[in-house]
């Protein structure tokens, strides 16, 4: 978690860690959310604890609550600066 908070923010993203139960929408507890006014999320999946198909099922229950939300795979933290693109993508959409 420490290393995609440090990256967004490095990368100039308002991103707060929210994960430790400060934030739960509709029973659920989101990663990181902006810090300002969007209603914008970024969780973290770990390939022990999450399975792809929850991928699509999470992004679609923040919707419902109209929060946009991006999944970002621990594994790809073994490369930063395709983390950084995906966020940008994410932010720009």
């Amino acid at each position: 978690m420490k290393h995609l908070g440090k990256l967004l923010n490095l990368a100039g993203y308002p991103y707060q860690f929210v994960g430790d139960g400060q934030v739960v929408i509709a029973g659920k507890f989101p990663d990181f959310l902006r810090s300002d006014r969007e209603k914008k999320i970024i969780e973290l999946f770990g390939e022990k604890w999450h399975k792809k198909a929850e991928e699509e099922e999470r992004i679609n229950h923040f919707a419902r609550h109209g929060y946009s939300a991006l999944i970002v795979w621990s594994k790809e933290l073994k490369h930063p600066d395709a983390v950084i693109a995906k966020v940008k993508i994410f932010e720009e959409g």
